[in-house]
């Protein structure tokens, strides 16, 4: 979905619009998990929902997915795992990536997960209740040389170039040719206030992220 507009009609236009589609995706998955119940295989059956990214829905003014704020890289992922019992119902804090999937999966089988070559870690620990975390850090990177951003910055395919890094406090991101960005998430949740080029918080920054 498309949406860059500060103007608030275009914005009451386009969450009806998403939460339509969201309703619409509820309802098929209703339709699915009865079947697997009707099959026997609810029961055993790991099920995860999630995204390769989430929507700004005129947040920041923005739409879309683009760059690094919690609106665009904090994706939807809802385990549910019928095995794991003692964690039903709870939301987990814990910092994960996309690629803890695979992993997980392949724990979740009983195989070997190869960790001299497969990224990622395994989920389990927090399905099982066992840790509250797996990683200190989360990282995200884009290459945004399709977008606007790049356009309007007169910018080639190979410098349009992006990388975040974001600890349980702070997120840092290193574009390539500018300043950085940084964000104290405990003081300022919702990322209005740029600290990346303020001398006072560069090392912090760096000690941090």
């Amino acid at each position: 979905m498309l949406f860059r507009s500060s103007r608030d009609a275009d914005r009451l236009n386009v969450i009806p619009a998403y939460m339509g589609l969201v309703k619409q995706v509820d309802d098929y998955l209703g339709r699915l998990f009865a079947f697997m119940k009707q099959r026997g295989l609810w029961e055993d059956t790991l099920i995860v929902l999630t995204a390769d990214h989430s929507d700004y829905l005129g947040d920041h003014w923005l739409g879309e997915k683009e760059f690094m704020f919690e609106q665009g890289v904090r994706i939807p992922m809802i385990v549910a795992d019928p095995s794991a019992p003692q964690t039903h119902g709870s939301v987990s804090p814990a910092l994960v990536e996309a690629i803890d999937l695979v992993p997980t999966f392949l724990e979740t089988m009983g195989q070997s997960v190869p960790t001299h070559w497969l990224e990622g870690r395994s989920l389990r620990p927090l399905l099982e209740g066992r840790a509250t975390s797996v990683r200190e850090a989360a990282f995200s990177e884009l290459d945004y040389a399709i977008y606007g951003a790049a356009r309007e910055l007169g910018l080639q395919p190979h410098q349009a170039r992006m990388v975040m890094a974001r600890s349980e406090r702070y997120k840092y991101i290193h574009y390539d040719g500018f300043p950085p960005q940084l964000f104290d998430l405990q003081e300022d949740p919702h990322e209005l206030r740029d600290l990346g080029r303020e001398p006072d918080w560069a090392q912090i920054g760096r000690a941090h992220v």
